[in-house]
């Protein structure tokens, strides 16, 4: 997976069968019955959040640290 992601930045490609999504419901309350108590969710394939995981590590260690980009917050009195 690691060659496939490094390619896949290197190339600027996402892959197509990554791409796709399934969409399912989740009940929200008691009646199962009623329409208005689903609601819709997307479940994407585990790759495509591998692949998010991966991007962050990248840029987040090896660029934003590396650079200083990011620095800590100090929040004062509220």
């Amino acid at each position: 997976l690691m060659i496939t992601f490094r390619n896949s930045l290197k190339d600027g490609v996402f892959p197509l069968c990554w791409k796709g999504t399934s969409i399912t419901s989740i009940q929200n309350k008691n009646d199962k019955w009623s329409v208005s108590n689903y609601r819709p969710i997307s479940l994407f394939p585990i790759c495509n959040k591998l692949l998010e995981k991966f991007i962050y590590s990248d840029l987040y260690n090896y660029y934003l640290s590396t650079n200083n980009i990011l620095k800590p917050l100090w929040f004062s009195h509220w």
